[in-house]
């Protein structure tokens, strides 16, 4: 009998982990694409003029897609940490 590995179809998280560490071997031991979803809400006075806002991602494992306002950003790759606007 051959052993499939599959990540669970769907699963949420309530803060980001090291999947390498986790119970389930679906997710342990998971390859493929996941997406996170981070609100946020900015004040007029966190908005000053010439001052750059950045977003910080902290570390980034294999890729990262941004996307900011339904808008793509830019890719980022393992260590790249901060988004400038």
């Amino acid at each position: 009998m051959i052993k499939k590995w599959a990540g669970p179809v769907k699963v949420q998280f309530e803060q980001l982990d090291d999947w390498t560490n986790h119970a389930n071997t679906g997710i342990k031991h998971y390859s493929g694409t996941a997406h996170y979803r981070k609100n946020f809400n900015l004040t007029a006075k966190d908005i000053v003029a010439e001052r750059p806002l950045y977003l910080d991602l902290g570390k980034v494992q294999q890729i990262a897609e941004v996307t900011v306002n339904g808008e793509k950003t830019r890719d980022l790759m393992e260590t790249a940490l901060c988004i400038g606007y």
